[in-house]
């Protein structure tokens, strides 16, 4: 991707700091991102395409989903930032799913990382906003133990 495209994407989002308060998971909805359009979607898979030639990432079950939006629930890792894109961009191209991820407060302190999670789908993870995402239909993708579970030490529970 060249760079005035990626500045040209990322001046399209829009500030998601107008998207509620930082600290309460109660907050009401202000006004969610955006979808990612089709032809973000397209874009990802595009960007994706020559790493996905050499990696052939899959999702198994892909048959099994209902026809329907659901809440997807992962297992956070530390590299979950490597593994959700090539999840998503199957999930497109096989099924026409966009997923919404939860996330969490941190994710909004950086701009650039900001601007490009929200460009990919990503809300700010709240109860309101979950409520709003579930009632509008979309399929909303939760990591439950969030940073905590990133950042576990190892042998640690995350329970």
């Amino acid at each position: 991707m060249e760079q005035e495209e990626m500045h040209a994407l990322v001046a399209a989002v829009p500030d998601p700091r107008d998207y509620g308060p930082v600290s309460s998971t109660d907050a009401p909805p202000a006004a969610l991102p955006p979808r990612p359009s089709a032809a973000q979607m397209d874009r990802l898979v595009g960007v994706l395409a020559p790493l996905t030639r050499v990696t052939r990432p899959y999702v198994e079950g892909l048959d099994r989903l209902p026809g329907r939006p659901a809440l997807w629930v992962g297992n956070h890792t530390l590299f979950a930032f490597l593994d959700l894109p090539f999840m998503m961009g199957v999930l497109w191209t096989e099924r026409g799913i966009v997923l919404r991820g939860l996330g969490g407060h941190g994710h909004y302190v950086l701009p650039v990382w900001r601007d490009l999670l929200t460009l990919g789908g990503m809300v700010r993870g709240t109860r309101a906003n979950v409520t709003a995402l579930m009632e509008a239909g979309e399929d909303v993708l939760v990591f439950p133990g969030g940073a905590g579970e990133v950042f576990k030490g190892r042998g640690r529970s995350t329970s």
